[in-house]
């Protein structure tokens, strides 16, 4: 990339990091419909607020005060506690809680303060008359929303209360300089059972929300600094009422605290922290390892605004064992485990020779969603602002910090910050950050070193910030070795082994082919290599996304409980010369490939790196500890030709002794393999991937696990949507050629029987009645003929085959009717040949009397089946998660379990023919042979087809992972059962009609011998 494209690059990255960094303050509540401002208790004000006027500066003419008042002083999602007391300010409904709720974060207490307007004439000429609204409230893990057209409104996990307040401005000159806020509030106050104390509230039965009671009694203060400096940032309140304890409208005092927003200028105080230098030897190794990168002043600015948003790991300190307390953070009952931290309010200002920078950390609860904690402008024991001097030639951020609220200036400021950005990544380090907090305080309140650091998923770094790995990160490999001996010793040699290759292939990048040659060649040829290409990282980068995984994964051994374990999270980091989804940085646009990257051999295997993350849920990033695994870090060997990933892992642990055998705080004594589905049979089979976890450590070792073996769900891949469509098309051409085959079958009988009329009585009229119903359910039900679509719901469009699949649907049920006209064809010639006369006595049919008895033995034993067949899967409901199955796929289920069940009954044709043999003892050959094991073949055919197929679902839903498929469709068993009944009634029957057929000849030799 040439020079002026770069510089483009970073000015439009600029600008988008200051844009999202000015509309992070933006209002998080509805605009109120425009109201004409009144201003009518300025007596009420003057008497309330007497001691903050009595001290009020005069103020100064000034044009813009009013635009500066409405910009600056406004704040949102900042927060509030009240005094321990008996009279809560508003209710909070807990019906939000899932049953099990002792995970459950408390609901968070956010308050937030708007301008709307501000009076041009001076009433008073120390202050300036104004009008604002607040909304406060409670919500649990989101943000306050309340309705415009109520002053209060509250739901399941939220409580919101919005106050109108009118008062006055004025500055002060305590403490350096103040500007202040003494206002007067309006608003309808939850109204108390009884007295204020009994923590409860009267509730409305129409609406389920509590009563409410006027009141204008309500007294806002609001402090805020002149300038907004590293220990002047804090924005104080207080909303106290002003009635009696024992009014009902009475409420405990509220302390309001936020921070003042984007639009006030920042007066930084570096100077004075020059002579403050940062220790680095927490990270020594680190930095020696991994080198760190030295950007320029305007490059570190824009790097730092576009990952300022991100969100920071604590990285575990063997030296941390106080769970009360996290470096300056006070956690409570929390501990390093479940807390997250995340920089806000970034500023960074480029000098001569270096840049600095400003910023406020925030810890959080780790089960607190992170656009959540990015909001919040509360200043508490959670909080440390931060100013520091990026130092370009040490390619290193010195930092310090005070605690949230500071109250003694610099003299506070007792924590010192390091960040360093690492040049490369490896097995054992895949930070974008890294960087230490820690004490310079010699008094008492010190506290241990914390490391923390920013790690980004391979899918992010690859599409969001690719830019950045392109040109400032680097992989190194170190395992490799390991892999590879893991990869020679897990190969066999077998006839299997060698031809498999011929006719499996794996995922692997080749020159894009045409769609028929390249769909004939997946059927029958292996791509294992990778042929010189123009652009030779396309096919890297896209083989990268075939690799990756992102679907459920359930243990092999209970493979078939349709219960998932776990969500499992697999993304490609490197990938030969392919590192972080972007061209190596040694090589740019201009620069010739070398042929050593590029050639690979049928037998040669590609370097990777992957991350390998256990979540709860899709969408979820956050660890889950899965049989002492959460997340890994591997590098190894892919090997195309095999579809298989030998690779090592290293996992992060939490204790640390001199008997681990630790790596920088990794357990790398870890092998997986990866075995990936063949390309082959996709579109017939959905591909699943299955994982193998093993530790190398001895059992009695404390970080020893258990094998983990793994089988994913489907695995999403770019071409679902061609092969559903191609299956789609293919089932209805062999529905066509099924029920072409069927009418075939048909006319051959009927010619049978006109060259064989002596059998013709002993045709089972009933055996013909059920493939009579076979052809009328699918006209009536307007289903599918033979073979039943196999899908959950079809996820996308047909890619212009809509057109082709109604013709063919036409043309099946055409087909289908002239099969139902032949069979009735058929029943009416053996009902008429029974009513013929019999040759030995004119006045008796020739009709076979044995009829009913042959329907009372086919009841006895169809019935004992059916009742089987519907208690199994009675059964099968009642042990499943019938609440995750919506009313649409229930009607499907009943649709498919009826067509299953009558196709059943079809595939018992041959039972009512048997039965009737053994009864009447015909000496003839009723059936043609062509004719019984025609059909009976046909649906042997279509049972193991659908026994073989998967199906067709949504790759990107969590349906299929979570519901039983074979309550939506004919399980793998019941096909393979029907397949063995259906050929042992044709053998039967084969063998019935040859012995009786015989026998008889041979009477009628015997007789043609007596005879003679």
């Amino acid at each position: 990339m040439n020079q002026s494209l770069q510089i483009c690059l970073w000015t439009l990255l600029e600008l988008f990091a200051l844009f999202s960094y000015a509309i992070s303050d933006m209002p998080i509540y509805f605009d109120d419909p425009p109201v004409v401002h009144t201003y009518n208790r300025l007596p009420e004000i003057e008497k309330e607020c007497s001691p903050f006027l009595s001290s009020a500066s005069e103020l100064k003419p000034d044009d813009v005060r009013g635009y500066k008042i409405r910009k600056e002083l406004s704040f949102f999602q900042g927060d509030w506690t009240q005094e321990l007391g008996r009279s809560p300010l508003v209710p909070f409904d807990d019906s939000d809680l899932p049953g099990d709720s002792l995970s459950v974060s408390s609901p968070l207490r956010l308050v937030g303060f708007e301008v709307k307007d501000v009076n041009p004439v001076h009433q008073l000429k120390n202050a300036v008359s104004l009008r604002g609204t607040m909304c406060i409230g409670m919500a649990r893990n989101s943000t306050l929303i309340y309705d415009p057209r109520s002053n209060f409104h509250m739901a399941p996990g939220m409580s919101v209360l919005k106050i109108d307040f009118e008062g006055v401005y004025i500055e002060t000159e305590k403490d350096g300089g103040q500007r202040l806020f003494c206002m007067l509030g309006n608003t309808t106050l939850p109204f108390w059972t009884s007295a204020p104390g009994t923590s409860s509230f009267t509730v409305s039965s129409s609406n389920n929300q509590p009563r409410l009671l006027q009141d204008g009694r309500l007294l806002l203060v609001l402090h805020y600094p002149n300038i907004l400096t590293l220990t002047k940032r804090a924005i104080l309140g207080e909303l106290r009422s002003l009635n009696e304890p024992k009014n009902p409208r009475y409420f405990d005092v509220i302390h309001i605290s936020s921070q003042l927003n984007a639009f006030s200028k920042y007066k930084f105080s570096s100077e004075k922290l020059k002579s403050r230098t940062c220790d680095l030897r927490l990270f020594r190794q680190d930095l020696d390892d991994d080198d760190a990168n030295r950007f320029n002043n305007t490059e570190f600015c824009i790097v730092m605004r576009s990952f300022s948003g991100y969100l920071f790991n604590i990285v575990p300190n063997w030296r941390f064992f106080n769970t009360g307390r996290l470096g300056p953070f006070f956690l409570g009952r929390g501990t390093h485990k479940n807390v997250r931290l995340i920089m806000q309010k970034f500023i960074c200002e480029t000098m001569s020779n270096s840049a600095r920078v400003a910023a406020l950390f925030r810890a959080f609860p780790a089960e607190m969603e992170g656009d959540i904690a990015g909001i919040r402008t509360g200043l508490s024991d959670m909080t440390m602002a931060v100013e520091g001097i990026w130092d370009a030639s040490k390619g290193h951020l010195c930092l310090v910090g005070c605690p949230g609220v500071s109250s003694s200036g610099l003299q506070g400021c007792d924590s010192q910050i390091s960040l360093y950005f690492p040049h490369s990544f490896s097995i054992k380090q895949r930070s974008i950050i890294f960087g230490s907090i820690s004490s310079i305080s010699s008094e008492d309140n010190s506290y241990d070193p914390v490391l923390f650091e920013l790690e980004m998923r391979p899918s992010d770094l690859r599409l969001v910030h690719g830019w950045y790995g392109s040109y400032f990160l680097l992989y190194n490999y170190s395992k490799i070795e390991l892999a590879e001996a893991f990869w020679k010793r897990s190969q066999s040699v077998g006839l299997v082994n060698l031809i498999k290759p011929f006719f499996l292939s794996y995922p692997a990048k080749i020159i894009q082919l045409p769609r028929l040659v390249a769909d004939v060649k997946r059927l029958v040829l292996s791509y294992s290599s990778l042929w010189k290409a123009k652009d030779v990282f396309a096919h890297y980068d896209s083989l990268s996304y075939d690799l990756r995984i992102s679907c459920y994964g359930t243990p092999v051994s209970s493979y078939n409980s349709h219960k998932p374990d776990v969500f499992i999270e697999l993304e490609v980091l490197a990938l030969g010369p392919l590192a972080m989804g972007r061209r190596s940085p040694w090589l740019h646009e201009d620069t010739a490939i070398p042929d050593n990257h590029v050639k690979v051999s049928k037998s040669e295997v590609l370097n990777v790196s992957l991350s390998l993350m256990f979540t709860q849920e899709p969408l979820k990033f956050t660890e889950k500890d899965y049989k002492n695994v959460s997340k890994l870090f591997l590098e190894g060997v892919y090997d195309p030709l095999a579809g298989e990933m030998y690779l090592i892992g290293c996992r992060r642990v939490t204790v640390q002794t001199s008997t681990l055998n630790l790596e920088r705080g990794f357990d790398c004594l870890i092998e997986v393999k990866i075995r990936y589905p063949a390309e082959a049979l996709r579109w017939l089979v959905n591909p699943e991937a299955e994982i193998t976890i093993t530790s190398l450590r001895n059992e009695n070792d404390s970080l020893y696990f258990h094998p983990i073996e793994l089988q994913t769900s489907m695995l999403p891949y770019n071409e679902h949507q061609e092969d559903a469509v191609f299956r789609k098309v293919f089932e209805e051409i062999l529905r066509h050629l099924m029920i072409t085959a069927s009418i075939a079958l048909i006319s051959s009988q009927l010619l049978y029987m006109k060259k064989n009329v002596d059998g013709i009585p002993d045709i089972s009229v009933i055996m013909l009645s059920l493939q009579f119903l076979g052809y009328v359910y699918p006209v009536l039900s307007n289903t599918k003929f033979l073979l039943q679509e196999k899908e959950c719901k079809f996820p996308y469009g047909l890619l212009g085959y809509d057109q082709l699949l109604t013709l063919l649907d036409y043309t099946a049920k055409l087909l289908v009717l002239t099969a139902l006209v032949m069979t009735a064809t058929l029943m009416r010639k053996v009902t008429e040949f029974r009513k013929q006369p019999h040759p030995g006595s004119p006045s008796k049919p020739i009709g076979v009397p044995q009829d009913k008895r042959v329907r009372q033995i086919v009841a006895v034993i169809l019935v004992p089946g059916l009742l089987s067949y519907y208690l199994l899967y009675r059964s099968i409901f009642e042990n499943e998660d019938v609440s995750r199955i919506g009313d649409a796929q229930l009607e499907k289920i009943w649709t498919n379990k009826t067509q299953e069940f009558m196709g059943f009954i079809q595939d018992l044709f041959l039972l009512p023919q048997i039965v009737e043999n053994v009864i009447s003892h015909s000496p003839f050959r009723p059936l043609r042979k062509l004719y019984y094991i025609g059909f009976t073949l046909m649906r042997v055919v279509t049972h193991l087809y659908d026994s073989v197929r998967d199906p067709v679902i949504d790759p990107y839903s969590d349906e299929a992972a979570f519901v039983n498929l074979d309550l939506l469709f004919t399980s793998r068993a019941h096909n393979i059962a029907f397949v063995v009944i259906m050929t042992g009634l044709a053998i039967v029957l084969y063998i019935q009609q040859e012995r009786s057929h015989q026998k008889f000849i041979q009477r009628q030799e015997t007789v043609t011998a007596k005879s003679m």
